[in-house]
């Protein structure tokens, strides 16, 4: 059985850091706004075509600006993929990051919430899902060092539950790798939402979001072995 939880949880509310934020420059607003146009400038040209097809060219279109504008944050496609894919991960796992911290929940009611959380964020983000990763993400061709960027990203979020998973069970101490497997198990569970999740959907993402909290807390809350 799942366990009950906090209704007050909820994404929009969530604290992105639980120590206040150096504020930004006005630079940095610049530099994150102008990020954030071409990205939805990228949703928006996928979405017209495939993303296999779509060009810097089609993206500076979309925007109505000039190629200079694109070509000073991003030299390629791919480094502009490689962008969009680390700010959605680093977005997702800043806003889990409070909630997967809070001691004032128990370890289980702390790992369903931050799994509901988690498929709430990508199914909030299904335009840029269905535009770009799931025809694109699979089959991309990445180099070795970005693969190690993007992977080191991804560990992260695999550390952050194993910790959430072993908390369940604190007095064993089974093989690590079992962990690792378990933590990355569910991530893998959760991001297959992203590669088929669209609105209209007969489940809300709310819906959705609670169906597979508890049908992965059921196996997870199983003494590992």
């Amino acid at each position: 059985m799942s366990a009950r939880l906090p209704r007050n949880i909820a994404v929009n509310t969530m604290k992105t850091s639980k120590t206040a934020a150096r504020p930004k420059t006005s630079k940095q607003l610049v530099h994150d706004f102008m990020k954030e146009q071409i990205f939805n400038a990228v949703v928006s040209a996928a979405e017209k075509k495939s993303w296999a097809v779509v060009s810097i060219d089609d993206v500076i279109e979309e925007m109505g600006a000039s190629k200079g504008t694109i070509y000073h944050y991003f030299k390629s496609k791919k480094e502009l993929m490689i962008a969009m894919w680390l700010n959605q991960q680093r977005q997702v796992y800043r806003e889990l990051l409070p909630i997967s911290h809070d001691k004032t929940l128990k370890p289980a009611a702390r790992l369903e919430a931050t799994i509901r959380n988690h498929v709430l964020l990508l199914c909030r983000n299904w335009r840029a899902n269905k535009a770009i990763w799931a025809s694109a993400l699979l089959t991309m061709k990445w180099d070795e060092e970005a693969d190690k960027e993007l992977m080191a990203e991804r560990q992260m979020g695999i550390n952050g539950y194993i910790k959430m998973i072993r908390a369940l069970h604190p007095g064993d101490r089974q093989n690590p790798v079992l962990y690792e497997y378990l933590a990355t198990a569910v991530i893998q569970s959760i991001e297959a939402v992203m590669l088929w999740y669209q609105e209209p959907f007969p489940l809300t993402a709310e819906q959705l979001a609670e169906m597979m909290s508890g049908m992965l807390m059921q196996g997870l809350l199983k003494k590992p072995g």
